[in-house]
């Protein structure tokens, strides 16, 4: 019993809540020798474990005042410690890479200028990265990065490639996508990259 309540206590349970908890329950068992039948019991047990509780934090002198309230309809008040494990132990997963990361929306900026590029993917990061470094295509089919490194001959800045959203929804994400566009100071992006974005939001960018 020692060490259960020195448990309680470590987890912000109030000493006086235990105390009381304690003494209700050696109340109850002391009773459970009064009962003449064993139905009796039975009937006071399940009236009992019918009840409906309802779970607030416990602060000193405010959560007692909950208890008329909830008396009022029929609810029996029970008390939960404001600090607990999970607080203080994270158990969440490992952090995904970047380049392994999908559904984005990522901004690649140019080395030797102020000029970026903006585009969202449902693939990986570093499959996107791989098509727009591949050269070898014709020139007619080769993407504004591309065309951007051979007639300037400047360097992309490919491995600070920064992911600026993550959307799983691609309506969302394509959305997304246009916004950042749109507030580069110095776009390589086409034209016809934003025309679906309403220019009645341009203000509201701005600001």
């Amino acid at each position: 019993m020692e060490s259960l309540i020195n448990s309680l206590l470590r987890n912000g349970y109030p000493l006086q809540l235990l105390f009381k908890i304690i003494k209700n329950r050696i109340k109850f068992l002391s009773n459970k020798n009064k009962f003449e039948t064993i139905n009796e019991y039975d009937r006071e047990l399940n009236s009992v474990e019918n009840k409906k509780y309802f779970s607030i934090p416990y602060l000193q002198g405010v959560s007692e005042k909950f208890n008329g309230a909830l008396n009022k309809y029929k609810f029996q008040l029970v008390h939960k410690p404001m600090n607990n494990l999970s607080k203080f132990i994270k158990t969440g997963k490992d952090r995904v890479k970047k380049d392994e990361r999908s559904n984005i929306v990522y901004k690649i900026e140019c080395k030797d200028c102020d000029y970026s590029y903006v585009c969202q993917t449902k693939r990986k990061l570093k499959t996107r990265l791989k098509e727009h470094i591949n050269l070898r295509k014709p020139i007619e089919s080769l993407s504004v990065i591309s065309n951007h490194r051979i007639d300037k001959d400047h360097r992309m800045d490919w491995d600070n490639t920064k992911i600026l959203d993550s959307e799983r929804s691609y309506y969302k994400r394509s959305i997304s996508e246009m916004i950042h566009i749109k507030t580069q100071k110095k776009g390589l992006n086409k034209q016809s990259d934003t025309e679906r974005f309403p220019d009645l939001y341009l203000p509201l960018l701005e600001q």
